[in-house]
């Protein structure tokens, strides 16, 4: 990014003091990206939805949630606080510029020529603040007025129903702009109609996933008739369909005591220390997860707690497991 900036500076043309200036700007341009998501994190955090990371690109800027609220109006302000920041950022310099240099903030001139002029360079971060947010409102995913209005629709109807309306003006919108790079010769332009049509795409089909994980219980793919490894057993007696997969670990009396991560198999195999006795490899890490839980829950706390395997309960009684292969196998079918 550095040599871009270095190489971008060179060809308009600027001269050593510009160059600085230009490279400062370019970092206070990221410096508003990461303020505009650290606005979505706060908001996200005041609802008890943790960030997993922002992640800061040469296109822009994602806090990544680790999961979105059910309120639509708190999706709503998680999704408009991101371009309140710039909002903000925008008026003090505004006030700024007018106030203490008795200048328009607009008037700026057309290139950076002038961008070792203090009241210029804080022209041009205005101008960047109010760019950033007039970009985000555009009504299409990733942006941010994509989940705005898809948060206001799920005001009168379903998240996955906003999600596809959302979606298909995402998808016009991403056309329209496509056309008009190909009119233009505009190549980031059609770059980012790409990335918006796919993303809208990918949303939708997010949406529908989660859905169908909040709706359907754990117990419905719990498989009965499992194959555990008794505790006794050696590693090279385990049989080839056993190794494709984890497994739950049982004692004589055929009781889970814990479980079996395939990857713990493979290791074995690998260090050839087969003459182990499933035990001492086992993990005594087992969790009991009641049937009527939902898949998106149980599969949460497989995250959290680095689970590949989790026994089902139906009443109290073992009903079956669940591994990670079947709830994968699950989403891929959606």
């Amino acid at each position: 990014m550095i040599f871009y900036v270095l190489f971008l500076g060179q060809a308009i043309g600027l001269n050593g003091v510009q160059m600085i200036w230009f490279s400062i700007y370019i970092m206070v341009l990221f410096l508003c990206v990461i303020l505009h998501e650290y606005g979505h994190a706060l908001t996200a955090k005041k609802y008890g939805v943790e960030t997993l990371d922002i992640i800061i690109s040469p296109i822009g800027g994602l806090a990544r949630l680790k999961s979105l609220p059910d309120k639509p109006i708190q999706e709503f302000y998680i999704a408009i606080a991101g371009p309140l920041v710039n909002v903000i950022i925008a008026l003090v310099l505004g006030l700024v510029i007018y106030l203490g240099f008795s200048q328009h903030p607009l008037a700026i001139s057309d290139n950076f020529d002038k961008i070792h002029i203090f009241s210029e360079f804080l022209k041009m971060v205005f101008l960047t603040n109010v760019a950033l947010f007039v970009f985000n409102l555009i009504p299409a995913f990733p942006m941010d007025g994509g989940r705005i209005l898809r948060a206001l629709l799920s005001l009168k109807l379903t998240k996955v129903k906003a999600t596809q309306v959302a979606s298909i003006l995402g998808k016009v919108l991403a056309v329209g702009f496509m056309i008009l790079a190909f009119m233009n010769q505009h190549l980031i332009l059609g770059f980012i109609s790409i990335f918006i049509f796919s993303m809208a795409h990918a949303e939708y089909k997010q949406t529908k996933i989660v859905a169908k994980l909040k709706s359907t219980k754990i117990g419905t793919l719990a498989i009965e008739q499992y194959d555990p490894l008794y505790a006794s057993s050696l590693i090279k007696d385990i049989t080839a369909s056993q190794f494709l997969k984890s497994r739950i670990v049982v004692n004589e009396s055929g009781y889970p005591i814990g479980s079996l991560p395939i990857h713990f198999i493979e290791d074995a195999k690998e260090n050839l220390n087969e003459e182990l006795k499933v035990w001492e490899l086992a993990s005594p890490k087992i969790r009991y997860i009641d049937e009527s839980v939902s898949v998106e829950k149980a599969k949460l706390l497989m995250q959290e707690e680095g689970l590949s395997i989790i026994a089902v309960t139906k009443n109290g009684q073992l009903h079956g497991v669940v591994d990670r292969d079947i709830i994968l196998n699950f989403i891929k079918s959606y």
